[in-house]
């Protein structure tokens, strides 16, 4: 965990990684529908969190937060660097990540997402089209 995320404090640069794990080389249709419902939320939700979807013998050293299949029970007891585990069936998935976002914005380590600013475009009259584009009168 970094120091930013020690303090409580979570910019725009370092976004919460939420690995998700799967057993090596059996990924489900409802697991994979799951982890993308929860991409989805996400996305929705503009929060500053990234979820990665890999398999249980590639985890990567850095993560916040780890969710396993309670097949992959043993695995997340062995990684004690993680403060933030879940383990939930694929379809219960989706509420038990939400409990997870609601305990981690509750506590200050999931923020919103800063988005860049928006364009609008402004209509400020006709003009006149020109070459074959035009109509005839």
């Amino acid at each position: 965990m970094t120091d930013d995320r020690q303090a409580g404090t979570v910019g725009a640069g370092s976004p919460l990684l939420l690995a998700i794990a799967y057993p090596d080389g059996r990924l489900g249709g409802d697991w994979f529908r799951a982890v993308q419902r929860v991409r989805r939320a996400v996305r929705r939700g503009g929060l500053a969190a990234q979820v990665l979807l890999v398999p249980a013998s590639a985890l990567p050293a850095r993560i916040d937060a780890l969710v396993v299949p309670p097949e992959l029970a043993p695995l997340a007891a062995e990684r004690p660097d993680i403060e933030d585990r879940v383990i939930s069936p694929a379809d219960g998935l989706a509420a038990s990540v939400q409990a997870l976002f609601d305990r981690l914005a509750a506590d200050g380590r999931l923020g919103r997402a800063t988005a860049p600013g928006r364009s609008v475009a402004v209509h400020i009259g006709f003009q006149a089209v020109a070459g074959r584009a035009r109509l005839e009168d």
